[in-house]
């Protein structure tokens, strides 16, 4: 601030740095100052200015501050966070400064900053993937396609193994790492399709569905089975679209865009939070080989965010690959590697689940392997 002071990124930092400390009418200065110099550059200026003034009591000016920051169309997780700040400022309790008796859960979120979202992927909304120039996509075939695929696993699998890697990261409010733990996991997974009505999908960890191997018994349960919204008894739930035909990994692949229907339930992604259980809708995108129409990889964001569930955002990249089997000369589509980013209830983390040494039980073998515990959880986040 001495070197450059009408520097407008050094006075929105600085900024930020008082709306953390509690220092409000300075962060409002500095913020304001932000504005008038960088103008339509400094757009991340009135995020901190917005939040700042709600925090003085001045409510509807902050409101309006953080409204013109929405106009300048920031990233997805961002916006979402935003209005969310918007809404909560919005209630009637809040007619005087954040450190007067305001509920604490009405605001859980401040300071919300774009640095404190640095480390969260793009939503899927955000960036649509180049394709290749005059190439149609007929969304019929694709999903025939990767329909049928998706419907192989449970047909030649009744069960398989693999040794499970999970590192998991959390992160403070400004977006750095504040600790790293590293697990390992015996993981088994049995599928099968309950009288043609729904896909049946649990998993066991060192024998156990319990959320105790997680950390902070947080669990990150189903995420390889998000490819289950090909399958036909699910696929009716989204909205499509094939986006044309991209690259991924440097091969061709056809690319879906997908989001759940309002008007359906989520099957695919629900979160138990001690007796109750939540569906949660989502959207995403998926690459499909265009070759063999396996899925390559998928990424997934939350349709809107949960603000009763206080999940603000999550963030899945799914990919898989090919697994070759000897004993059985064939070759199965199986997870690789799955990287879950979550802000739930002002705790950030990012795991990531890598998959290896796998084993395959058909449905003709299974009597050479014990039943699994009698305990049954559901197999989707936490």
């Amino acid at each position: 601030m001495e070197v450059a002071p009408n520097s407008w990124e050094a006075q929105t930092l600085l900024g930020e740095v008082l709306l953390r400390q509690n220092s409000y009418a300075e962060a409002v200065t500095h913020s304001q100052r932000a504005v008038a110099i960088g103008k339509e550059q400094a757009s991340n200026a009135l995020l901190v200015l917005g939040q700042a003034l709600i925090a003085e009591g001045q409510k509807e000016k902050g409101i309006a501050t953080l409204e013109s920051y929405l106009a300048t169309k920031p990233p997805a997780a961002q916006a979402e966070a935003t209005r969310r700040v918007v809404e909560r400022a919005k209630h009637p309790e809040i007619s005087a400064p954040l450190s007067a008796s305001v509920p604490a859960n009405l605001l859980s979120d401040l300071p919300l900053t774009a640095a404190a979202l640095r480390w969260f992927p793009p939503n899927v909304d955000d960036v649509v993937p180049p394709a290749e120039p005059e190439v149609s996509c007929s969304l019929e075939d694709v999903l025939k396609g990767v329909s049928s695929r998706v419907q192989e696993l449970p047909a030649l699998v009744d069960r398989y193994t693999a040794t499970e890697l999970l590192g998991h990261e959390e992160l403070n409010a400004a977006g750095d790492t504040t600790a790293v733990e590293k697990r390992s996991f015996n993981y088994l997974v049995s599928i099968g399709v309950n009288r043609g009505k729904y896909v049946n999908v649990e998993e066991y960890r060192n024998g156990s569905m319990g959320t105790d191997v997680f950390p902070y018994k947080f669990a990150s349960n189903g995420l390889p089975s998000i490819v289950l919204i090909f399958h036909p008894l699910l696929v009716s739930d989204f909205a499509m679209k094939c986006e044309g035909l991209g690259r991924i990994g440097g091969n061709l692949a056809w690319q879906v865009h997908f989001e759940q229907r309002k008007d359906t339930v989520s099957q695919i992604r629900r979160y138990r939070v001690n007796a109750g259980i939540f569906p949660v809708a989502l959207k995403g995108r998926a690459w499909i080989d265009a070759n063999t129409y396996q899925v390559v990889r998928l990424e997934t964001d939350l349709r809107e965010p949960y603000p009763d569930l206080r999940l603000s955002a999550e963030h899945l990249v799914m990919e898989y690959g090919p697994v070759q089997f000897k004993s059985r000369k064939e070759v199965l589509w199986l997870p690789a590697s799955a990287d879950y980013y979550a802000i739930y209830a002002g705790y950030r983390f990012h795991r990531c689940h890598t998959f290896a040494d796998y084993l395959l039980f058909s449905i003709e073998d299974q009597q050479k392997i014990g039943a699994p515990p009698n305990e049954r959880t559901p197999t989707t986040p936490p």
